[in-house]
């Protein structure tokens, strides 16, 4: 199943709930830098890769720095695939994990 083949939509940021224990995992200072140049590249080309998430909207499974870095940029929404459990674990089969 590539990500290419998956319908992707427009999420309000705001309704993205993580767990507060994920957020503090993406402050750290490697975290932050990588976090910053992702938002130069938003900023300059957009969004080129959706992020992938669990129907629920509380897990992220591919495209955290994306995610923070579109926040930093106050985005009000970002590109995403929704999947269900069943759908992500047939990507991470189909592409060898390498997400």
């Amino acid at each position: 199943m590539p990500v290419e083949s998956c319908k992707s939509k427009k999420i309000i940021m705001n309704d993205i709930r993580l767990d507060p224990a994920t957020v503090a995992g993406y402050e750290t200072r490697e975290q932050l830098k990588r976090i910053e140049s992702m938002a130069r590249s938003l900023s300059e080309k957009g969004q080129l890769v959706p992020i992938i998430v669990n129907v629920d909207l509380t897990t992220i499974w591919a495209g955290h720095t994306r995610y923070f870095a579109a926040k930093k940029l106050n985005w009000r929404v970002i590109d995403a695939i929704v999947m269900n459990d069943k759908e992500w674990n047939a990507y991470i089969m189909s592409n060898g994990a390498q997400i």
